[in-house]
């Protein structure tokens, strides 16, 4: 990463890198990344040691989110009827940050009424999260508005419960 290059951080959408820095803690020298997200105008020092576990990453292009869109329109797979399963799926998928994961939550939750499926309020956060996820990332990707963004969202969520 270099400084001023954009990445993705689950849950806080895209920042923008600073540095890597070390710190001190408890006698014990650690590097982190410095991110400033500049939509909710904080800094966060992300440990570099948990770079993968976390799920940093360089954002997406513009064209891979495209590859991703179709997936969006491809099979939706069935979520567990037990909450305590569905929960555990949806905040493994959404802490991955893969575009990939966000996309199929957006899918798979949108057509749990196709096999009855009732949506809890977990459920529903989940997708609102996925779905500002997915636009935080479009609006770089694609240089249009977070509202843009929404609405192309929002369109193929429409298409998609049109079939």
């Amino acid at each position: 990463m270099k400084p001023g290059e954009p990445v993705f951080y689950p849950l806080n959408g895209v920042g923008i890198f600073d540095s890597e820095v070390k710190r001190i803690f408890m006698d014990d020298t650690k590097a982190y990344y410095k991110v400033y997200f500049p939509l909710q105008k904080m800094t966060m020092f992300i440990p570099k040691d948990k770079e993968q576990k976390k799920g940093i990453r360089p954002l997406s292009t513009l064209e891979y989110l495209h590859e991703t869109r179709k997936m969006f329109f491809e099979e939706f797979s069935r979520l567990p009827v037990m909450t305590s399963e569905r929960h555990i799926i949806l905040q493994e998928r959404i802490e991955s940050g893969d575009v990939t994961d966000v996309v199929t939550i957006i899918r798979d939750l949108i057509c749990s009424p196709k096999y009855n499926l009732r949506l809890n309020g977990h459920d529903k956060y989940m997708l609102t999260t996925a779905c500002d996820m997915l636009a935080h990332e479009l609006m770089y990707a694609a240089d249009i508005s977070m509202k843009e963004a929404q609405v192309l969202i929002k369109k193929d969520i429409d298409l998609r419960l049109a079939e």
